[in-house]
Order: structure tokens, then sequence, then C-alpha cells
């Protein structure tokens, strides 16, 4: 593991632990994707400033528009309203858009998923 990686995991394992796996894709993740960031905000506005779409997504990488969700993952708050047009937004936006739909993702799952882009 980087050790720079190891550090924050060690941080963050006293307050939430399914940060902790969150922290590991993170990592991996910024091994293709440089400024890939977790629980990252997208605002999209319109023309006139004006705020036209949100979303919080899992992993996201602003400079590149590249948005990685885990859909079915533990991490999730299921109860929550999810918006079905939430992908078809972002895309219309100019984001790509990678759904990961492991329950339990793995890097092998994550690696896949960036070989198909």
């Amino acid at each position: 593991m980087d050790p720079g990686l190891e550090k924050l995991t060690e941080q963050v394992k006293s307050s939430n632990p399914f940060d902790i796996d969150k922290l590991k894709i993170l990592g991996w993740l910024r091994l293709y994707f440089s400024n890939m960031q977790k629980d990252y905000m997208i605002q999209i506005v319109n023309i006139m400033g004006r705020l036209h779409f949100e979303t919080i997504s899992d992993f996201a990488d602003p400079v590149l528009k590249i948005n990685v969700e885990f859909p079915n993952t533990f991490w999730h708050n299921m109860g929550r309203y999810n918006d079905p047009l939430r992908d078809i937004r972002l895309e219309e936006n100019g984001w790509k858009v990678i759904n990961i739909r492991s329950k339990n993702p793995t890097l092998t799952d994550v690696e896949d998923a960036l070989k198909s882009v």
C-alpha cells in the first residue's frame, strides 16, 4: 500500500470503517486519474449561472469529468432518493459515467470497469 494512503487510512480508522474501503478504491483510482476525489459534489449550472443540477458522486475527477459510481455497494444510503436521470444529465454535460455494480467491490471490479472505458 502507498505510504501516504496507509497514513490516511490510519487516521480514518477511528471514524468510519466504510471510509477505509472507499480510501483504498480512491488510492487505486488515483493511479489512473490523479485528480480523483471521494464524495465530490458535481454542480451543473446553466448559461445564466443558475444551478441546473447537482449530485454527490462516489468518486469524480472534475478536471477530466469522469464520474465513478458504485450504486449497489454497502456504503450507499439505499433509502435515499436516487435520481434515475443522473447519468443522462451528467453525460449531456460532458461527463463520462462509469457504474460499477458490485455489492462489495474489489480492485479487480474497478480495473475491469476502467478497461471497458
